[in-house]
């Protein structure tokens, strides 16, 4: 079984936050329009996919579900983001 090396979970980790602030960034910076409910629920839970799935990865590198939850989490806010830019060029 591959260990990662202790620096590369928070290079990881920082991807996840980066990913999950760029998937707020539209809500946060918009000042114009009401933001749905929704759409921040949704950016949220991609985020704590992305969070809880490196803990699982962490504390059991053997099971494969704390990596199928981390990319879950990443597909969920990139999803999101790609969804908010096609919605700022309409």
């Amino acid at each position: 079984m591959y260990r990662w090396a202790p620096w590369s979970w928070a290079v990881v980790l920082a991807a996840a936050a980066a990913a999950e602030f760029a998937a707020l960034w539209p809500i946060l910076a918009d000042g114009g329009d009401p933001v749905r409910g929704p759409i921040v629920v949704f950016n949220l839970v991609g985020g704590s996919f992305a969070a809880c799935g490196l803990i699982a990865w962490r504390r059991r590198p053997d099971s494969r579900s704390g990596a199928l939850m981390t990319a879950a989490g990443f597909a969920f806010l990139c999803r999101q983001r790609s969804a908010s830019a096609t919605r700022r060029w309409r």
